[in-house]
């Protein structure tokens, strides 16, 4: 392969990523604004129903980590959850808040790196 033809692959790579990141972009924001008038209306007119439960509202997605990274995690969740809650008075639920803040984070980690740097991370794992 000459170095013309894994240029245009890259940047056929970067641009399919950045309208990904753009599509992505676009139906958070849509959230965001569905979420603040939900929020805005429910304020105006008190409920006695609870919250909907993560599970009925978000899609489940199954994964399988090493066990290092298992307990990583749930070492971190425990500390973030814990100052949080201090912090704000606010409950932080590994489900609602904490696995989204994990996935972003990571995502956005990658979003930065070629393949080769991707093969060095994984390279790194135990397990």
């Amino acid at each position: 392969m000459s170095d013309d033809e894994g240029e245009d692959r890259a940047s056929r790579l970067r641009n399919r990523r950045n309208k990904t990141r753009e599509k992505a972009k676009s139906g958070t924001e849509k959230m965001e604004k569905e979420a603040k008038s939900d929020k805005e209306s429910t304020q105006s007119k008190p409920s006695k129903t609870n919250k909907i439960s993560v599970k009925e509202d978000r899609p489940a997605q199954m994964m399988y980590l090493p066990e290092s990274m298992q307990r990583e995690m749930n070492r971190q969740f425990g500390m973030i959850e814990t100052e949080y809650e201090y912090e704000f008075s606010e409950n932080f639920e590994k489900n609602r808040h904490y696995f989204p803040l994990l996935i972003k984070a990571g995502l956005d980690s990658l979003d930065g790196l070629d393949i080769k740097d991707i093969k060095d991370k994984l390279d790194s794992f135990d397990g």
